[in-house]
């Protein structure tokens, strides 16, 4: 049986992701800045819904 990870703090994940995104720009990235209400979607391509589950339908 598997085990379960030791809970990792807030303060622990804020320092790595801290640090990824240190480490992201200092390999010369930037990091975009998106408006609130611009979506990533395309409007042309037609909605994209997600899926949560395994629901097909078997007869």
């Amino acid at each position: 049986m598997k085990k379960n990870p030791a809970p990792v703090s807030n303060a622990a994940m804020r320092d790595e992701i801290r640090d990824h995104v240190a480490a992201y720009l200092k390999s010369g990235k930037t990091i975009q800045k998106i408006p609130t209400g611009q979506s990533g979607q395309d409007p042309m391509a037609g909605r994209r819904h997600i899926r949560l589950g395994n629901k097909s339908k078997k007869k």
